[in-house]
């Protein structure tokens, strides 16, 4: 398992240090997207349900990703390499949280399920209009859901 963690490791740096898969948000979103379906074996199937990056899998970057996402792309290899995760569901968990960061605005309202941390929430962008859907606290419900 360790020689599979590692091979998997080193596929993922290599994917963040190509220039164009970190030239936008919307290109990095599909990078990421696209490793890990291709990954999707090693990293379990049923791994990646319970954390609910089947979902953020299928939405479509045009639509979903945020203006200005609270992350900087030309520090993500840095940022990311510079971790050691000692299981595949770590892994998994930071592949999970960089896609939300994508997509997720925090409001300064609390969320009205776990009281003390701001309210998550994702918009959908449809030409000119702009839906809202809710999701409340996602992070947290993600958590609970483990």
């Amino acid at each position: 398992m360790e020689r599979k963690y590692d091979e998997l490791r080193e596929s993922f740096l290599a994917l963040l240090t190509k220039k164009e898969n970190l030239s936008s948000f919307e290109n990095y979103y599909t990078s990421l997207v696209s490793w890990t379906k291709d990954n999707a074996e090693t990293l379990g199937d049923e791994l990646l349900e319970n954390k609910l990056v089947n979902v953020l899998l299928e939405l479509n970057p045009h639509k979903y990703i945020v203006e200005n996402p609270d992350l900087y792309l030309n520090m993500e290899l840095q940022r990311l390499s510079g971790v050691e995760f000692d299981t595949i569901n770590a892994f998994v968990m930071a592949i999970q949280n960089t896609l939300w960061d994508m997509v997720i605005i925090e409001s300064d309202k609390n969320c009205p399920i776990c009281i003390y941390a701001g309210l998550k929430y994702v918009l959908l962008k449809i030409k000119k209009k702009i839906f809202e859907n809710w999701f409340l606290n996602v992070i947290s419900a993600v958590g609970q859901s483990i």
